[in-house]
């Protein structure tokens, strides 16, 4: 639900964007289930809080290099290459603060990402 919380957040000053982003979300309530919507109105107010002090921020662009760099890796090694070569690859490209687990949920939450916007693509 992330990518469509942020093409939202992205859209804020355009009334009728903003409002077919949110539309869209009370649709998948109906569709998809509670969760889904409730996870995308957290992650847009993430969103739309983002600069100030004391929230939980979210930059509101798509990606950001480390997600591109990550996407990178997964899809550009064939046989895939171990969590602990992901992370030594993204230290040499600059990337000095990765750890295992910090790859880990950064590439789970893109191929969680991907799948749910195909989903809804596809609907």
């Amino acid at each position: 639900m992330l990518p469509l919380a942020k093409q939202a957040a992205v859209s804020f000053e355009r009334p009728e964007l903003f409002r077919a982003s949110i539309e869209f979300a009370l649709t998948m309530q109906e569709v998809g289930g509670l969760s889904s919507a409730k996870q995308f109105f957290i992650d847009l107010g993430k969103c739309l809080s983002h600069g100030r002090r004391g929230t939980q921020r979210i930059e509101p662009k798509w990606w950001d290099k480390l997600d591109l760099d990550i996407a990178d890796i997964i899809l550009c090694h064939n046989p895939p290459i171990s969590d602990e070569d992901a992370v030594h690859e993204l230290k040499n490209r600059r990337h000095a603060e990765m750890s295992k687990e910090r790859f880990r949920t950064r590439k789970h939450r893109l191929i969680h990402d991907a799948h749910a916007v195909c989903i809804s693509l596809l609907k």
